[in-house]
């Protein structure tokens, strides 16, 4: 099981030009260490994620949504 929960529906495929939003959270003990968003082939990470809040934010979803997210243990 991955250490990293999205408060997103896995129902992307239906909000084609509808807004998107996912909150990522690490369990107890680990960091988000890294998060790249993708819509369609191109990188909207700097657009669309938001570091202090664990946030994905797509006004209009145009394509594919891909979220990677990488998590270490808390040192």
């Amino acid at each position: 099981s991955t250490p990293i929960k999205s408060s997103a529906a896995s129902d992307v495929y239906k909000r084609q030009g509808r807004a998107y939003k996912a909150a990522l959270t690490a369990e107890s003990g680990y960091t988000l260490t890294e998060v790249s968003v993708k819509m369609g082939s191109e990188d909207v990470t700097g657009s669309t994620w938001n570091a202090e809040e664990s946030c994905v934010n797509i006004e209009a979803v145009t394509g594919n949504v891909v979220v990677t997210a990488k998590a270490e243990v808390k040192e």
